[in-house]
């Protein structure tokens, strides 16, 4: 119904394209090839009219609720199936999994590729990440599943944090080291500093001198603009439509395990969770291989569809001449229904290589 099926078994070739983007994986595993049909595309659209009604309010809407039950039902078929066959356990669980990261792939490709789930409404929908793994009982990695169209809406806000973060912390680095290099002096030469609360007396931790241009001063310039950094965030969320920005995405991910970040940074946690296969393992090989096969279709596509043309003809003129000369001139027995699988054959043939040429033209020829 919606063009997205996990293939039944791969090879290893197959296995390193699943990092792949669509085209590419398109390519290889047949299984997903159509999902741009328009078919597919109309039978997305059908699904998400049922799970999604627009109209309703996000506590009426099915299509997070259903990925929740999906993503319950592989701890329950884990821990608490009754039966006692470790392979029963094992296929069941695949399959739950399989049908899962399923209609993961199909709620993202309505967002991403099909554009007819707008982002803002699905975000209104999804539970905050630490309700989704610590109330629902949702896998970390489905959680982060569901989140990831709407952390990658708000990514671009995250560095801009971190760099503003990294300027104050180095600025009031500064601060310090100023401080002790002050205190260091005033014990080396008390008559080059006084300690009367006139002139020459040392600033506070992190405060500037009088007319000076210091460390303070930086800080707090420092600090405003980080300040105005996180406002922006808000207000960007606010822009593009999304119920959420990305300082609620941070607060719900620190209350995950809350002790954990006393050694994990959290801007690399969330980094990590919301990347894709294909944002960290490009297989190069396979697809510098992918190309050659298709430059070959290319080269030679043209050339096999006339011969495959040519000899389509040449079989059906033999039959016509069978036919025609039938009761006249005979024939052996079955010469005409070998003809007949001949040409059906071949005429298969020849509609497959004319989709693979057409297909090879549009993806090799913008290349």
């Amino acid at each position: 119904m919606t063009g997205i099926d996990g293939p039944v078994s791969l090879d290893p070739s197959q296995a390193q394209l699943l990092c792949a983007g669509y085209v590419m994986q398109s390519e290889v595993i047949h299984s997903v090839a159509n999902r741009a049909e328009p078919r597919f595309v109309k039978g997305r659209r059908v699904l998400l009219e049922v799970l999604d009604d627009g109209d309703s309010s996000p506590q009426q809407q099915l299509l997070v609720p259903l990925a929740v039950v999906m993503s319950q039902q592989l701890d329950y078929v884990t821990y608490a199936l009754p039966t006692q066959h470790i392979k029963e356990v094992a296929e069941l669980h695949d399959r739950v999994n399989e049908v899962t990261l399923q209609y993961l792939m199909y709620m993202e490709h309505c967002i991403a590729n099909d554009n007819i789930l707008p982002l803002a409404r699905y975000a209104a929908q999804l539970p905050r990440l630490h309700e989704l793994i610590g109330e629902y009982g949702v896998q970390l990695g489905i959680a982060w599943h569901l989140w990831r169209p709407v952390f990658a809406a708000l990514e671009s806000e995250l560095m801009p944090t971190l760099e503003a973060k990294a300027a104050a912390t180095a600025a009031a680095g500064d601060a310090d080291d100023d401080a002790d290099a002050l205190a260091s002096l005033a014990a080396d030469h008390p008559a080059a500093v006084k300690h009367d609360g006139e002139e020459g007396e040392l600033p506070e931790e992190g405060e500037a001198m009088q007319g000076v241009e210091g460390p303070g001063v930086k800080v707090e310039a420092t600090a405003n603009g980080a300040a105005l950094a996180n406002g922006d965030h808000g207000a960007a969320a606010v822009g593009a439509g999304l119920p959420v920005s990305l300082a609620d995405v941070i607060e719900s991910v620190q209350q995950i395990h809350p002790k954990m970040f006393d050694i994990l940074r959290v801007p690399l946690y969330m980094v990590f969770w919301s990347l894709k296969p294909e944002e960290i393992y490009v297989p190069q090989q396979e697809y510098d291989q992918r190309i050659s096969e298709m430059e070959r279709m290319l080269r030679t596509g043209p050339g096999d569809i006339k011969s495959m043309q040519q000899y389509i003809d040449r079989e059906q003129g033999a039959l016509d001449r069978m036919t025609q000369g039938h009761g006249r001139m005979g024939g052996r027995p079955g010469d005409e229904n070998r003809i007949i699988d001949n040409i059906t054959a071949r005429q298969n043939q020849l509609v497959e290589t004319k989709v693979k040429l057409e297909h090879a033209q549009a993806v090799i020829g913008p290349l």
